[in-house]
């Protein structure tokens, strides 16, 4: 596979295709890894090289990818299948815009294709993400051009700048998402729907990662609800560590949801870790 990888990179450098950068496919690799990431759905195959590498991100990640591309379809399902991964990487070979998703859901989706689609992109394909899911954006510097607009001689270079900083100013002002940027790579951004639960008067949010914690903070909210790693199933989950830290760090309140049906060994373990929980303000069992 790593020959395959390799030549596969020689090919975009030839061909003059853009490919993802290092630093931003290990951001989202790691992504996938620490967030347990079952789906993802990809926006613009390309040769299939940011696919492949996604999907080596574990062993059950699966990919769906879409190519309108015929020349960059056929390179892709070629590098696909030559790295063994036809059975976890789907490629789709049409227009996004056009493309029939009906009833699939996705934990993640990469937005790596036409610069000027990508507001179309998020719009059409938001509604395809899993409670907890996220949406990546890549190329958002583009190439450094997007802080150094005034240095642009081309008027279409000029005009693919501006859809991209219409792009950003679009996630600014989305009241349903909360996006944070990256200075990664060609610039990247991670948009998370806003997940909100009224208990006891309070505003207890549940986290679905720890890059949402950063946001809501900004918004003066204090209350975080983490589901517990084996006690809680459905959800993300995080350790008494990943936890404590977050209490520590941002000073706030955090409670665990335990939704796991327990049994007699279940409880025995949980009465063991009960010293541990004194910087917990509470534990919800649903």
């Amino acid at each position: 596979m790593r020959e395959t990888i390799l030549e596969m990179e020689r090919y975009a450098e030839a061909n003059n295709i853009p490919i993802i950068e290092l630093d931003s496919i290990k951001f989202i690799m790691k992504y996938i890894k620490l967030n347990n990431v079952k789906t993802v759905l990809e926006i613009g195959t390309a040769i299939g090289y940011s696919a492949i590498l996604m999907a080596n991100a574990t062993d059950t990640v699966e990919i769906t990818t879409i190519e309108k591309d015929e020349k960059r379809y056929r390179e892709a399902v070629k590098n696909v299948n030559a790295c063994g991964l036809d059975k976890r990487i789907e490629i789709v070979y049409n227009d996004a815009l056009e493309v029939s998703l009906t009833g699939r859901k996705y934990d993640l989706i990469f937005i790596d294709a036409a610069k000027g689609g990508y507001i179309k992109y998020f719009e059409r394909f938001c509604n395809y993400l899993n409670p907890g899911g996220v949406i990546i954006t890549d190329n958002l510097k583009f190439h450094g051009l997007v802080k150094d607009k005034a240095s642009i001689k081309s008027k279409n270079v000029r005009g693919i700048v501006t859809k991209i900083e219409n792009y950003i100013e679009f996630l600014n002002n989305n009241k349903d998402y909360v996006t944070k940027f990256y200075d990664i790579g060609d610039g990247l951004s991670v948009s998370f729907k806003r997940n909100k639960r009224i208990m006891k008067n309070k505003l207890l949010i549940r986290i679905n990662n720890l890059l949402e914690i950063e946001e809501y903070y900004k918004e003066g909210i204090t209350n975080f609800l983490f589901p517990l790693s084996c006690y809680s199933i459905g959800y993300n989950t995080f350790n008494l560590d990943e936890i404590k830290s977050i209490k520590e760090k941002y000073n706030v309140n955090v409670y665990l949801l335990v939704n796991r049906v327990l049994d007699n060994k279940d409880c025995n373990n949980f009465k063991l870790i009960i010293p541990k929980l004194s910087f917990v303000n509470g534990i919800i069992y649903e």
